[in-house]
């Protein structure tokens, strides 16, 4: 924005008291500080979270199975076939995968990527509105 814009008039004071307001928001600054790692030091990786939902299926030598589930919700402990589960609910054998910051783990990437590029997305487009002016064809 600030090689585009520059030269507007105005623009300087109102990036000014955007970078302001920038450096106030937790999670635009953890991403500058990702992307100053990431050019000037090294590498962002993410880890990977990977989790198989509480009421996973054992199976059992007798074959039977145990299914655990969350005890807000019943029983932490039954036993049923692998069949009459997964024929009642087959989110119960389904894994699931998610990536997460080291210094954020509450959110996954995705959400905070989503979240910075939907705040990223409103300073540029409130700037255009504010300093493009309209070239001739």
């Amino acid at each position: 924005m600030q090689k585009e814009y520059g030269h507007a008039t105005g623009f300087e004071s109102w990036y000014k008291r955007q970078q302001e307001e920038m450096r106030k928001d937790g999670l635009l600054t953890f991403f500058n500080n990702l992307r100053v790692t990431s050019i000037h030091i090294k590498q962002v990786q993410p880890r990977v979270r990977f989790s198989l939902p509480v009421a996973d299926l054992f199976s059992m030598a007798s074959g039977s199975t145990i299914v655990m589930g969350d005890k807000n919700e019943g029983n932490c402990l039954t036993n049923a076939s692998v069949a009459e589960v997964a024929a009642t609910d087959v989110a119960k054998i389904r894994a699931e995968q998610g990536w997460l910051f080291d210094e954020k783990p509450e959110e996954d990437v995705i959400t905070l990527c989503e979240r910075d590029l939907s705040s990223m997305s409103t300073l540029v487009y409130e700037c255009r509105e504010k300093f493009e002016t309209v070239t001739p064809n």
